[in-house]
């Protein structure tokens, strides 16, 4: 199973590329068991689909999962 910072930077990534099947159902099963990268999840679907209605670029909108997922990751100490 993968770790939270992996989690994330698969969700992350599933905006550049498309995610295997492996990784696929790896993030589903964590987020199904990690309270914190389901909220996390959650709320990049709600940034993302808030963006899209203020037509903000496709690029725009990764940058700014981009710059959540860099927080996180620098507050790291909440994730296992």
């Amino acid at each position: 199973m993968y770790t939270c910072k992996e989690t994330i930077e698969l969700l992350t990534t599933a905006d550049i590329r498309p995610l295997t099947l492996r990784e696929k159902l790896g993030v589903k099963m964590h987020t199904m068991l990690c309270k914190i990268c389901n909220a996390y999840n959650k709320q990049v679907k709600i940034i993302k689909r808030a963006l899209q209605k203020h037509e903000i670029s496709d690029v725009e909108a990764q940058q700014a999962v981009k710059n959540i997922s860099k927080t996180l990751s620098a507050n790291s100490e909440f994730l296992h």
